[in-house]
């Protein structure tokens, strides 16, 4: 499952966006907020696609305020108010609520507001009900955020939340609905005629994600032009590549659907309060975070990267290591010498195209193979066989009969370039320009401070 994060301003512009890979619902990740970002009240929503089809009310939206200290002015008009130094937090008796019987909340009334370090807590529990008084029950008790926060919404809310209840849908009748990302990510793209900007049905086309983990896949265009495709697997790249298959790639032109979130002016904004008692804490902060950036290399996070799913896993194939053979100058004649079962057809005196034999004479000797350069379909094989075996560490064979989609293949001939040579650009392979690509965040080992007397890390600052 796929889900959505988003920081929005008081404009109702986005600050950042990120897309998370969710496992059995959960998902984790990090976001960066810049220097160049003012002061104000923002909102942090989560939501997947689905959600979208629904109202504001659906998605989960948190009010957050971010306070610069690196910006000379106040932002949005802002005045600092200064107050007393004198000034003391009015500390309030133990106060017992009274029972509410249709709140599902706990409510805990404490001795004090205000607390030293290590000083006594005192909790009335003589106010809950009798389902609760047996259980198991943690207690944390955490210092006061010093900075301007917005007030919490009330704990009913969130426990409403999770009721079953009627959906509501939007009302925006026009918007085409979202679906629902439950196999991984989903993608829409569209396809256009170049000369007459009108959509193109019925075209078989490739989509290829280059990088050190490709994926590829073979799809068709609907009446409209528009296609789908589903991406259930890892990938590294950050670009995508959208290739038209047996037909004239020049007379097309491809746009990948930015599936924007709902009209964002709707929603309220907290009031962000400023006065110069926020001062120390500020001071004491922006110091400790350039003392965390100092450490940064003694405890950094690293990316955890899972184990690709490969399409040809399930096949057996040939792999020819090009350094265990005595190197040609193109991938043309390095077939020609010793790589078996591949023969290369000449069409006419400027194209040629690669065939790979099957395992029996029922095999469709008419279709081509599948022929992959770092996982980016090529389908002019003529510019692959001119291109230069220096910087080519493999090439793999099968001759199975595959089925990619619409598309039938017989065999594939399988190129890898070497780590540091692999091209970064195909359009010397006839191939279009590649589209940036929106990948979800990748999930991370963060580094988390150890207290078991540890000499690596007992001198290591912990903020």
């Amino acid at each position: 499952t796929i889900s959505y994060v988003e920081l929005i301003n008081e404009n109702g512009d986005r600050v950042f966006k990120q897309k998370l890979r969710l496992e059995n619902g959960v998902g984790s990740g990090d976001f960066f907020i810049p220097t160049s970002t003012p002061t104000g009240a923002y909102k942090l929503l989560g939501y997947t696609n689905w959600m979208q089809n629904g109202t504001m009310e659906s998605i989960f939206a948190a009010d957050i305020s971010i306070v610069n200290p690196y910006r000379s002015s106040p932002d949005n008009g802002r005045e600092i108010k200064e107050v007393d130094s004198l000034t003391t937090v009015e500390e309030k008796p133990l106060q017992v609520l009274p029972k509410n019987p249709t709140s599902r909340a706990i409510q805990l009334p404490i001795n004090k507001l205000v607390f030293k370090k290590r000083e006594f807590v005192s909790l009335d529990l003589s106010n809950l009900s009798d389902e609760l008084n047996d259980g198991y029950y943690s207690l944390s008790v955490r210092k006061q955020n010093s900075m301007p926060a917005p007030r919490l919404a009330p704990i009913d809310r969130y426990l409403n939340s999770l009721s079953l209840r009627p959906y509501k849908f939007s009302n925006t009748k026009t918007q085409t609905p979202r679906l629902p990302e439950l196999r991984g990510e989903l993608f829409m793209a569209r396809v256009r005629s170049k000369n007459a900007r009108t959509p193109v049905s019925d075209l078989h086309l490739s989509i290829s994600i280059p990088g050190d983990n490709p994926y590829f896949t073979i799809v068709k265009s609907s009446k409209n032009g528009y296609f789908y495709f589903n991406i259930d697997q890892y990938y590294s790249g950050s670009e995508i590549i959208i290739d038209v298959i047996d037909g004239e790639k020049s007379n097309y032109s491809f746009e990948l659907i930015d599936q924007s979130f709902m009209p964002l002016n709707g929603l309220a904004y907290h009031e962000v309060h400023l006065d110069s008692t926020i001062k120390k804490s500020l001071i004491a902060r922006s110091v400790a975070n350039q003392i965390e950036n100092a450490y940064f290399r003694f405890k950094p996070d690293s990316i955890k990267v899972p184990q690709p799913d490969r399409f040809f896993d399930d096949y057996q194939g040939k792999k020819y290591l090009l350094d265990d053979f005595t190197r040609f100058k193109t991938i043309r004649e390095t077939i020609f010498e010793y790589v078996k079962d591949v023969v290369i057809r000449r069409i006419n005196s400027t194209k040629s195209v690669v065939r790979i034999k099957g395992y029996n004479f029922g095999t469709n000797s008419l279709a081509l193979p599948l022929v992959l350069l770092d996982g980016v379909v090529v389908q002019d094989h003529n510019s692959l066989l001119d291109f230069e075996s220096g910087s080519i560490a493999s090439i793999e064979v099968y001759r199975d009969q595959f089925i990619v989609g619409p598309q039938t293949y017989q065999g594939a001939l399988v190129v890898q370039s070497k780590t540091d040579q692999a091209p970064t650009t195909f359009d010397r392979f006839g191939l279009p320009t590649a589209l940036a690509l929106f990948r979800p965040e990748d999930a991370k080992n963060y580094f988390k401070q150890r207290y078991d007397n540890q000499e690596s890390q007992q001198r290591l600052p912990d903020y």
